[in-house]
């Protein structure tokens, strides 16, 4: 009949969660003839549920029939602890296979109490403690006056030799033995399973006898040895990296996180996402969730609420402050740990304002709410961190206030000696962000716009997705400051994605709608639509009349830097609408404001919005000279990326006058630029605009060459843009080798049965990818890529081609058919198409012109 003990131990192995992967692992490693691994070491952070893991590997170690010992290293001291605990889990009563290390290890015992009787009869305080370094009898007794040599002769003359060289020599002599009973047994049992946990605790001494003593011994292969603890194995195990096994443990994964739940009770899918959430799926947040009963009472709706979620948080927070309350030390620097989001000895020094931390710090590493994070840097669990926070800032407010300004003056004087955008400044200026926003949220807001604009001035896209990930830990208080944050939300996705412009028009057009936005916030908001009205959807006098009004609120706010701002892209919206007047009107206010401020970059912006207006007015010679100015402006700023810009309008001059050397020049200037700053969508522009100067030129060799290059920028992109360009170009060039064919080479083809020639079928795939291309762009590309298709099957049924022409438009047809059904493979991958490109491809399909031409 079972025990109540074995009844508790089954239970147990049943309801165990997860972990399949390393109890896998484990089995593979216990099962195998040859050793894979001698030795098998998981770390995580506090309470990621290394201790039951290992218990769980115990378990299944013991079903086998292996003998299993467990040694704690925060429980077992010294070295003569750890051999007698593993001799006594493994040994049992196997009196004769350890017989020589029981023997050993009483004659040490022996010796050890005739020291310790003996240390009164020497002369007084020549023994006072334990020391460190010579193991056992003198590693485990500090040696104050008379010095480690002379106490060895002391021993040597009050102790049998044999019985004094065991007590110095102890460490190897009692491994040795007990090494000599493992093998036996192992022989025996054929495994052995010996673990080490919470190895964070272990002492050097410990660590060097583990790593340099029992596995440097002539221990057989059949014993797994098993380490669990915190942090990595230091540097001193690299030369066991051959036969070692390291794996970090990572909270549950959302199945094994369910599965839990599932297990304890809890199993409306709301909730279970809830308490996922709220635990950040840690198990020993999990297991505190589950052990509060009002828990089982809840719904998902309740969870949120604010008193139920206290329930839950307070009592996570009463486990950890019932740790820490009788060390008053230790609860003040709980507190500090409470209000910064990480922190090390630095920060730590700095915000408690005392110099000696060590030991504090210490205590608390020792606590599993306490994590290790990949930086080095620690923080406390993020629920525990919250309520703890909460609860001081509910205790104590000018207590709150003062810690989070002493943690914003420190990570402020840090961030100011440091490269900016190192990743150091990086950290420190968002910390102290973090905190200025906590003491003054108004404050704090605008010290995120200037950072964000400033970084993404300068191409630092990085940082600005970390600004917007930095600022979701604080809770805004006020609604505009969360409208600002819902803006820059669309300000990055079009920053990360160029072709992510609609995302950032929908979130421009909610903020929009919204009647008691900020006048600054609509100012922006205005900018934003007016450059996608007349950018990207072409529709120049919504621009004009969004960018009209973004100019009337600027001034009505004395914003002169945004005002100068809005006139250089109003001038170039009033220009594409045929209003040249107005636009020179709004460029050259634009660099008289600039030249007010003495902003250099606004004088860049202005002479070249005002050069693509005399461009596109037929002025060439004075938009040469508006570019030039924008680039000896640009280059005074320091700004390369504006000298970018202006070179690729320089080089779209050069194309109009007739300069295509001069062209080239621009538009490879423009590219290294543009890849220097990773803008890789305007390099793929200037790239297709070398494919055309070459396409003009007949060049085909360059143009193969450039086309390729081009291509496999744009395919890696998804550039919708460029690529409809290029196809356009690459049909093009296919006509032209069919048109340069033979004659009896072209009449090879009865336009009805036989296979078209390559070139032809080239050009019906080109211009297929530009249709499909072309109708995902948020303008009216479809139509112009349309027609110029057309033109050039005019041009083949002019030369008789007839029935080529209607042959390519029934498989372009049959295509975007395939397109539309989602079975159209490009690239090695199914084609995309978004809501739109569909509505626009189902549209031309139907058109009754291609219907006709089609046949259809």
């Amino acid at each position: 009949m079972p025990s109540i003990r074995e009844l508790r131990d089954r239970k147990q192995r049943e309801s165990f969660t997860g972990r399949q992967a390393e109890l896998n692992t484990f089995r593979r490693l216990t099962a195998s003839e040859g050793a894979e691994y001698a030795i098998f070491h998981i770390y995580g952070v506090g309470g990621i549920g290394k201790s039951s893991l290992l218990r769980q590997f115990g378990r299944i170690a013991q079903e086998l029939g292996y003998p299993v010992a467990i040694v704690d290293m925060q429980v077992h001291f010294s070295v003569d602890e750890i051999l007698r605990s593993i001799r006594e889990q493994v040994g049992g009563r196997n009196g004769r296979t350890f017989a020589d290390f029981d023997k050993a290890l009483d004659m040490f015992n022996d010796v050890k109490s005739q020291l310790q009787g003996a240390v009164g009869s020497v002369t007084a305080g020549v023994v006072s403690g334990l020391r460190e370094g010579v193991p056992f009898g003198l590693g485990a007794l500090a040696v104050d006056t008379i010095g480690e040599e002379q106490m060895k002769a002391w021993l040597y003359r009050h102790l049998p030799r044999a019985n004094a060289d065991l007590y110095l020599h102890g460490e190897r002599i009692l491994t040795e033995k007990l090494v000599i009973g493992l093998n036996g047994l192992a022989e025996q049992n054929d495994r052995i399973v010996i673990m080490f946990d919470t190895y964070e605790q272990c002492s050097k001494a410990q660590d060097e006898w583990l790593r340099d003593t029992l596995l440097d011994s002539n221990l057989t292969e059949r014993v797994l040895v098993i380490i669990t603890g915190r942090d990595p194995l230091p540097g001193r195990w690299h030369e066991w990296r051959s036969v070692l096994l390291s794996r970090q443990l990572q909270p549950f994964t959302e199945e094994e996180a369910t599965e839990y739940l599932h297990r304890r009770g809890i199993t409306d899918p709301a909730l279970v996402e809830a308490l996922q959430s709220f635990t950040e799926r840690s198990p020993w947040a999990l297991a505190m969730v589950t052990d509060t009963p009002a828990v089982f009472e809840m719904t998902a709706a309740d969870f949120s609420s604010a008193p139920y979620r206290y329930v839950i948080g307070d009592k996570l927070v009463d486990r950890f402050i019932s740790q820490v309350q009788d060390d008053p030390d230790l609860r003040e620097l709980v507190d500090i740990c409470a209000v910064v989001r990480t922190f090390d000895h630095d920060v730590i020094r700095a915000v408690w304002r005392r110099e000696v931390i060590d030991e504090p710090m210490r205590r608390l590493r020792q606590f599993s709410f306490v994590q290790v994070r990949p930086d080095g840097r620690w923080s406390l669990n993020q629920v525990v961190r919250e309520f703890l926070d909460r609860g001081l800032r509910r205790r104590s407010q000018s207590r709150w206030t003062e810690l989070n300004r002493r943690a914003e003056a420190f990570y402020q004087e840090q961030a100011a000696v440091l490269p900016r955008y190192s990743g150091e400044w990086n950290w420190y200026t968002l910390e102290s962000l973090y905190h200025h926003l906590r003491l003054d949220e108004e404050g704090g807001i605008l010290q995120f716009a200037s950072l964000f604009e400033e970084a993404k001035h300068f191409s630092r896209y990085d940082f600005c997705s970390e600004l917007l990930n930095n600022i979701q830990d604080v809770e805004l208080a006020n609604a505009n400051h969360r409208y600002w944050l819902t803006f820059y939300h669309g300000v990055m996705s079009r920053v990360v994605n160029t072709f992510a412009w609609d995302e950032a028009y929908a979130i421009d057009q909610e903020l929009y709608s919204q009647p008691n936005l900020p006048a600054a916030l609509r100012a922006r908001v205005t900018t934003d639509l007016g450059r996608y009205y007349y950018q990207f959807l072409g529709d120049n006098e919504r621009a004009i009349a969004a960018l009209k009004e973004s100019l009337q609120l600027r001034r009505e706010l004395e914003n002169e830097q945004g005002e100068a701002l809005v006139l250089s892209h109003l001038a170039v919206a009033q220009s594409a609408a045929g209003d040249f007047d107005a636009a020179r009107k709004s460029g050259e206010a634009c660099i008289e404001l600039a030249r007010k401020l003495n902003a250099a970059n606004s004088l860049g912006w202005g002479y070249y919005s005002l050069g693509v207006v005399e461009s596109r007015a037929g002025d060439y010679e004075a938009a040469r000279n508006c570019f030039q100015q924008s680039l000896g402006a640009f280059t005074e700023a320091g700004y390369e990326f504006g000298v970018g810009v202006v070179y690729y309008q320089m080089g779209r001059l050069a194309v109009r006058t007739g300069d295509l050397d001069a062209a080239l020049d621009h538009f490879r200037a423009n590219i290294r630029l543009m890849q220097k700053y990773d803008k890789h969508v305007l390099a793929a522009r200037a790239m297709v605009d070398i494919c055309e100067i070459h396409l003009a030129r007949d060049e085909q060799a360059l143009l193969a060459s450039e086309a390729g290059e081009a291509e496999r920028l744009i395919v890696d992109q998804g550039n919708h843009p460029q690529m409809a360009r290029l196809r356009l170009i690459q049909a093009e060039t296919a006509l032209r080798q069919f048109l340069q064919q033979p004659g009896d080479v072209q009449d090879a083809w009865d336009g009805e049965d036989n296979k078209a020639p390559p070139a032809l079928d080239a050009m019906k795939e080109h211009y297929l990818d530009a249709l499909l291309s072309a109708a995902q762009i948020p303008q009216p590309a479809l139509s112009a890529t349309v027609e110029r298709i057309e033109e050039r099957m005019g041009l083949l049924a002019e030369n008789g081609w007839s029935a080529l022409v209607q042959r390519i438009y029934r498989e372009i047809v049959a295509g975007i058919d395939q397109a539309l059904e989602d079975v159209l493979a490009r690239h090695g991958r199914l084609v995309e198409l978004s809501p739109a490109a569909h509505d626009a491809l189902r549209a031309l399909k139907l058109d009754q012109r291609w219907r006709s031409e089609s046949g259809g």
